[in-house]
């Protein structure tokens, strides 16, 4: 409290508080108008301190006491700091139903019976903050092993699956069953421009904008409901807000309708997909825990927007942003939401450019200094 009171300042940082709380408001208000030291063993006793350590002992310390903490329950260590977050500003009998729920999470959990069988055996239990793995808890710890795995059972649908980053997420199940993979794909069938990979149809030329444009299989040809989803539809242009006709000189704005089928596109038509497929995943059982997983492609003009792109950046930056509700909005249901934000990619639409515009964009591209391949966004979305 040294610093403020003598110069004429009030505390900051959320000082007072921390102060009221630990203190009580006329001990707060008299450390803050008198500013003065308040010495270690003062802190202890009041609370503000947990624990008194010399400096010459600190980091032996920290070490001892980190190690402590390694050893007990992860999950009864993050719920626990979750009560009592929760108990600083909630009633008594709302605090005693979340004890409730959060306690019956670490009952059902493995932690708990190695725990409880380690205890009666006298021996160490090496904890991991796993959970059952069919719990419903939001924040399901699940170890590697037991997480969803792909194999010829599961079910995928890839938006934009005709080409760039969708057709390599085609390509790769492919390439991986030649390899012994065990997603195996599917030969092509019937009539029009379906390609079949897994258990997936993946229909070309829809346009994302219409109710039906996001519908991936119908009628009595339709195979297993998808417990994977990856979003890679998705177009571009390249329009300054206003500017001068290079034509006729005279000043015009960016065209709403070029700006409203960009955010129709991109940024509805992939939530218009994300719904679709996650009400039909609710109906699936849990499958080591899980019930599907839902992969978005964003871009890094959404943080980083150029020139031109206006509706791109707009409609990339709303996947973005959309992303952590949607994630919280499904995770009691057992369904993963990541978005993936790629920076300059060899796709397509950026053929069509000209090479000294490629050329500059590879040159853009701090280490390495090329464009990306479509097979390696596929890869990391595998991860």
């Amino acid at each position: 409290m040294r610093p403020f009171a003598p110069i004429g300042l009030v505390p900051d940082g959320g000082a007072t508080w921390h102060l009221v709380r630990a203190m009580g408001y006329k001990r707060a208000y008299q450390a803050i108008i008198e500013g003065r030291k308040i010495p270690a063993a003062e802190c202890l006793a009041l609370g503000l301190a947990n624990q008194v350590v010399k400096s010459a002992g600190f980091a032996a310390a920290v070490l001892a006491y980190a190690k402590g903490l390694a050893e007990r329950a992860p999950l009864a260590l993050r719920y626990s700091k979750q009560l009592a977050r929760s108990a600083m500003s909630t009633t008594l009998d709302a605090c005693i139903r979340e004890e409730a729920a959060l306690q019956n999470i670490t009952i059902a959990s493995r932690d708990s019976r190695e725990a409880v069988a380690s205890l009666l055996a006298k021996a160490h239990a090496g904890l991991q903050g796993t959970l059952n793995a069919t719990s419903r808890d939001p924040f399901t710890v699940i170890r590697k092993e037991e997480s969803m795995q792909l194999g010829s059972s599961i079910s995928a649908v890839i938006t934009g699956g005709a080409s760039g980053l969708g057709a390599a997420h085609r390509a790769a199940p492919r390439r991986q069953w030649r390899e012994g993979g065990p997603f195996r794909p599917e030969r092509r069938e019937g009539r029009g421009p379906r390609g079949r990979v897994g258990r997936c149809v993946l229909p070309r030329g829809r346009d994302l904008r219409g109710p039906g444009g996001c519908r991936v299989c119908q009628g009595p040809r339709c195979h297993w409901q998808e417990r994977i989803l990856v979003n890679c539809a998705g177009t571009g242009n390249a329009i300054k807000t206003a500017g001068f006709d290079k034509a006729t000189g005279q000043p015009k704005h960016f065209p709403m309708a070029a700006f409203e089928k960009i955010i129709q596109i991109n940024l509805i038509g992939t939530f218009r997909c994300i719904a679709k497929s996650a009400v039909g995943m609710l109906a699936l059982a849990l499958e080591q825990g899980e019930r599907g997983v839902i992969i978005n492609t964003a871009s890094v003009a959404a943080q980083d927007g150029q020139m031109g792109q206006a509706a791109y950046s707009a409609s990339k930056a709303g996947v973005v942003g959309m992303t952590l509700p949607v994630a919280r909005d499904l995770m009691n249901e057992g369904i993963r939401v990541n978005t993936i934000l790629p920076g300059i990619f060899d796709t397509p639409l950026l053929a069509a450019a000209p090479e000294k515009v490629r050329a500059a964009l590879a040159a853009s591209v701090p280490f390495p200094k090329r464009l990306g391949h479509p097979d390696e966004f596929a890869s990391s979305s595998r991860r």
